[in-house]
């Protein structure tokens, strides 16, 4: 499964880098616009939650005004947004216009949306897949549950997905979803956005240095008020571990790949706020305690895959071990970098 997506300069190479790689050569004269669907209306893609702005620091989106600047920039062209109620488009077309529209300047809203004002369709985001084109993009920001069905939707359809996290809730699924993108040869990444963060990019660079693994405690909370804005489908059909702490549970893999693995895993949760606040019958806390195992060096490996899409080749290098041919690899591949290839991970 792709784990980002993004340009990455040379030094970054190092840091990014996981069992699959692919580079793709930009060719000065291609096409640089894509088209994008933002399947998903709420509080991450528009800012928008029960009829008002949302009062947490995503009050004006994330997804939508991102998507408005990279267009004003010339990286983005059509717009599309999919929700399962139509009923809410007018208002939020207001919102985004008070929000976005009249705060920032030059940033065209022009949206098509899905489906149409008066209708209600859980299933629009299959219409709405089906109005793009192979090779354009769709965002995934819904209910934990929905993104397996979706994604494979826009996967089969030729799109490049970008879903939040977690991807997914099974192994299985997950499985599925990386072999459906193999077989379209389109990009799927899951938006684990600490990983930009500079602090956690710190911090993972300065865990490399420290020998192998022994302890790791980590600690994630929201506001009570949040549990509002999940309220359709917290504690039915996930939970603060899938949507919140995956965060973190992504950062300790992605800090520990090729070192150390988990082996056991146990949760415990406690009940209480939720219910007396709010009547919603979640879990108000989960904690995970996770066993992982050190890994002796001749059991690392780094599993690489290029993909030179510019002159249609596709080149895969099995599980190398660990050794003075993968320190070999390495430098080869971030001398290809240095010559003006961008990388994918995943």
């Amino acid at each position: 499964m792709v784990e980002f997506l993004g340009d990455l300069q040379a030094p970054m190479l190092k840091r990014q880098i996981s069992k699959d790689v692919c580079i793709r050569h930009f060719d000065e004269t291609e096409e640089k616009t894509v088209n994008v669907l933002m399947i998903g209306t709420g509080e991450y893609t528009t800012g928008y939650v029960h009829g008002a702005a949302s009062n947490s620091d995503k009050g004006a989106g994330v997804v939508a005004l991102t998507m408005f600047d990279l267009r004003s920039r010339g990286k983005v062209n059509r717009l599309g947004l999919c929700g399962v109620s139509g009923t809410k488009f007018p208002d939020i077309r207001k919102h985004l216009q008070a929000a976005i529209g009249d705060v920032y300047e030059g940033l065209n809203l022009q949206l098509e949306t899905f489906p149409g004002d008066n209708d209600v369709d859980p299933e629009s985001f299959k219409e709405a897949i089906k109005s793009f084109h192979p090779g354009d993009a769709v965002t995934i920001f819904t209910p934990d549950d929905t993104h397996f069905e979706i994604a494979m939707a826009a996967i089969e359809h030729g799109l490049h997905v970008l879903v939040t996290k977690p991807a997914v809730q099974t192994l299985d699924q997950h499985r599925m979803l990386v072999d459906a993108a193999t077989r379209k040869g389109v990009l799927v990444a899951i938006e684990v956005h600490k990983r930009w963060d500079p602090i956690y990019l710190d911090a993972r660079d300065k865990i490399q240095n420290l020998g192998g693994f022994s302890y790791m405690y980590s600690y994630m909370s929201q506001p009570k008020h949040q549990l509002l804005t999940f309220k359709q489908w917290a504690g039915k059909s996930s939970d603060i571990s899938y949507y919140l702490n995956s965060h973190h549970i992504d950062f300790h893999e992605w800090a520990m790949r090729e070192t150390a693995r988990p082996t056991q895993v146990t949760a415990s949760a406690s009940l209480g706020v939720a219910k007396c606040s709010f009547n919603m019958d979640c879990e108000d806390t989960i904690t995970l305690m996770v066993q992982w195992e050190n890994l002796p060096p001749h059991v690392r490996y780094l599993h690489i895959a290029c993909v030179l899409f510019s002159e249609k080749l596709f080149y895969r290098l099995e599980l190398v071990q660990q050794s003075t041919h993968l320190h070999g690899l390495r430098r080869k591949v971030m001398s290809t970098l240095n010559k003006g290839f961008s990388i994918w991970a995943r």
